[in-house]
């Protein structure tokens, strides 16, 4: 019996001295592996300017005007022929953050609707062609959402600057 409490001592004592990590530290983790557009979110909440989504675009999003005009953190990016912008929403909506990102150029306006997770949500386009916002089916809307999230984790990420962004608007 005495062996056995000595084991259970030592099993107790080493299980103190091994360093784990804390429950904080695992959440944070599983948080950054499910928030891939969380360092965008950050990004914009120090580097960009306060605005309102149109409501012509948070009304094809589906984003809730009830509350009145949507309150947004913004950059922008000027591109050749058209620009690009991104926006979060200042107050959850509907329990979360949303996330806009949109692209243009001299015929046509693309928006996506996402959340820090970076699942689409829902994509929307307009063109000077037709009349109103159009939904593109996700499947359709994928390519060119991929290709407007890596341009913003690229932009985020580059050296902590607003290279070729800017906050002004």
């Amino acid at each position: 019996m005495n062996s056995l409490a000595v084991m259970f001592a030592a099993l107790l004592l080493g299980s103190t001295l091994i360093p784990t990590p804390t429950d904080a530290d695992a959440t944070r983790a599983r948080r950054l592996a499910v928030t891939p557009l969380a360092q965008v979110e950050r990004a914009l909440l120090t580097k960009g300017t306060v605005s309102y989504l149109h409501p012509g675009v948070a009304e094809a999003l589906g984003l809730s005007l009830a509350n009145g005009a949507i309150s947004v953190f913004q950059r922008e990016a000027d591109m050749p022929n058209g620009g690009k912008v991104i926006a979060v929403t200042v107050r959850e909506i509907s329990g979360q953050k949303n996330i806009v990102l949109a692209s243009w150029n001299e015929t046509e306006v693309r928006a996506y609707l996402t959340s820090p997770s970076g699942i689409l949500r829902k994509a929307v386009r307009a063109s000077k062609d037709e009349e109103g916002w159009k939904q593109i089916p996700l499947a359709k809307a994928q390519r060119g959402y991929a290709a407007e999230k890596r341009y913003w984790l690229g932009a985020s990420a580059a050296s902590g600057s607003s290279a070729g962004t800017r906050g002004d608007r």
